[in-house]
């Protein structure tokens, strides 16, 4: 993996032992869709593999990141059980 990996609302970046992953969807307050959620998997596994990266903190490109980064959107909607 490149120490700096791009999609259109994903970022990542590797610096030293940190493995960052880092939500690029300002418009939505970076609201999570499912593709943002695959990416991010992908950019986890990377790091994962990496024997040099010991942590992988979330980081926003938001300047004030208090938006809802826990909501989802585009997922499936499903009964309850």
């Amino acid at each position: 993996m490149d120490d700096k990996t791009r999609t259109d609302k994903m970022l990542s970046r590797k610096e030293g032992r940190v493995g960052y992953v880092i939500f690029n969807n300002p418009e939505r307050h970076n609201a999570v869709s499912l593709d943002m959620w695959a990416r991010t998997a992908e950019i986890l596994e990377g790091f994962a593999s990496d024997d040099d990266v010991r942590a992988t903190p979330p980081r926003s490109t938001m300047r004030r990141s208090d938006g809802p980064m826990r909501a989802f959107t585009n997922f499936p909607s499903r009964p309850s059980p």
